[in-house]
């Protein structure tokens, strides 16, 4: 195990970018990780909202794109991520779920720095919409690619 994340520490370079993983499901926060190391992100963990604000807390580097579930036990995914901005106001957002028909779905949707993608998507459509938010202030425009509709 300490050979892993030794090697894992020796291969990141100084312009890595950083995504934190959350979703209570742990098998689709695993896949979606996994995802994300693929295209050379550093990824933070966590199976739920209130973990995933405590691991941003401890964590002193800058995090550059938060993927979370939206729909989530106790705090949701959209809760969690404007509670992390207080701290991280640049942070980009891909909010999941498997449930378009959510408030909260409809809401993150509409966050400019956020991009929304319906459960289950494919992993291009993934580093799509992390290669967006990472290159524009504003995604709203590229929202209807990634709907599921």
């Amino acid at each position: 195990m300490e050979e892993d994340s030794e090697q894992q520490a020796s291969g990141d370079t100084i312009d890595a970018r950083v995504a934190m993983v959350v979703d209570d499901e742990v098998g689709v926060m695993n896949l979606v990780a996994r995802i994300m190391e693929q295209s050379h992100f550093k990824v933070l963990k966590a199976t739920s909202a209130e973990d995933a604000l405590k691991t941003a807390g401890d964590y002193e580097g800058p995090i550059d794109l938060l993927v979370t579930d939206v729909v989530m036990p106790g705090m949701n995914g959209y809760q969690m991520s404007l509670k992390m901005r207080q701290d991280r106001p640049s942070l980009k957002v891909v909010y999941m779920s498997g449930f378009s028909d959510n408030i909260f779905a409809r809401e993150a949707a509409a966050d400019k720095r956020a991009i929304f993608l319906a459960k289950p998507f494919q992993p291009t459509m993934l580093r799509k919409a992390a290669t967006i938010l990472l290159n524009t202030d504003d995604a709203s425009q590229f929202g209807e690619d990634f709907s599921g509709t």
